[in-house]
């Protein structure tokens, strides 16, 4: 019995050492009135990202090495703008993707940008990864008029909004 276990117990150990419970996205949003531009930083798990290119076909691992792929690029722009979605009036996002960047501690940095007109209130959108991990959470910090404001998303609650125009200025 005592072999069983000193067997069996290394293995346990390592099958939950390849899982993990939970799913994170962070953002960094911040925009210039001046210039009517988003400039976004997403850092999300590599692996994740990669999870969902492959549960929609397209198999796929982000690495230094292509970070130039003009093919890899696209698919990552899709699965960004589908799962970070800025709008406000009638107008929506659309983020290009300006590069990535793997790091060595398993996440990558996504570097997105696009004009965008604020009409007012902004309604934001963040259920990236939420189709894939149903425990997936996501943080935006938004930086506007030199303040900072965190703000999160669920799998309930994957849009809020926010107050752009103070009032004072209505």
């Amino acid at each position: 019995m005592l072999k069983l276990v000193t067997l069996l117990f290394p293995i346990v150990i390592a099958l939950n050492s390849y899982a993990h419970d939970f799913y994170f996205a962070f953002a960094e949003v911040a925009y210039d009135e001046i210039t009517e531009q988003l400039q976004v930083t997403v850092i999300a798990t590599t692996h994740d990202i990669e999870k969902s290119l492959l549960i929609n076909g397209n198999k796929a691992i982000l690495s230094a090495e292509n970070t130039g792929d003009s093919l890899l690029i696209a698919l990552l722009s899709n699965v960004l703008n589908n799962g970070l979605q800025f709008s406000s009036g009638d107008k929506r996002s659309d983020l290009k993707l300006e590069g990535f960047e793997p790091q060595l501690n398993g996440t990558t940095l996504f570097y997105l940008s696009c004009p965008f007109k604020n009409e007012g209130d902004i309604s934001i959108s963040f259920s990236l990864l939420m189709d894939v991990f149903p425990e997936q959470q996501n943080k935006i910090t938004w930086i506007y008029r030199g303040s900072k404001e965190t703000y999160v998303f669920l799998p309930t609650m994957r849009s809020q909004i926010i107050r752009t125009n103070s009032e004072n200025e209505k």
